[in-house]
């Protein structure tokens, strides 16, 4: 996955961090990869679950379809501020994902790895800061997951 910053007004209406995903393979290029490929996934699609990235930073996640997340914070300096935004997820092995979400109304985007078998997460932040600078910044959290929607046979969010 590749992140970048766009300049300010290079694509009105879009979050102003853009991710591009591919799938790649590492290592000798000669030897056939083996394992899953990853690719994107709905998996997540219906779940709520919480990110303890710190005592003082705590959030909801609420995985709305295969393009849309819902958050809000729970704890911390951001309480009770929440939004919707773009976000994708890939499947890397079972029970393995990289999530990646755009913000709209800040100049940011993350990419994490989420790890079910141990309810960790590891990953990125990165934004435009208030003094106009580029950060990029390393982040994780432990996972609980709260409740899952099950969609059944009916409609099914995209």
């Amino acid at each position: 996955m590749r992140e970048r910053v766009r300049d300010a007004g290079e694509a009105p209406g879009e979050p102003r961090v853009a991710q591009t995903w591919l799938a790649g393979v590492l290592g000798d290029p000669s030897v056939a990869p083996e394992g899953v490929e990853p690719a994107p996934s709905r998996d997540l699609v219906g779940l709520t679950a919480h990110y303890e990235y710190s005592p003082n930073h705590v959030y909801e996640h609420i995985y709305l379809s295969s393009q849309r997340y819902a958050w809000q914070n729970l704890v911390g300096v951001q309480r009770g501020h929440g939004d919707v935004d773009l976000a994708t997820t890939w499947k890397f092995a079972e029970g393995q994902y990289v999530f990646g979400f755009r913000e709209f109304i800040i100049p940011v985007a993350s990419l994490f790895f989420y790890n079910w078998a141990d309810m960790r997460s590891t990953g990125k932040f990165l934004g435009v800061i208030s003094t106009g600078a580029i950060e990029n910044k390393p982040a994780g959290a432990f996972i609980s997951k709260k409740s899952t929607t099950d969609y059944g046979k009916g409609p099914a969010p995209v």
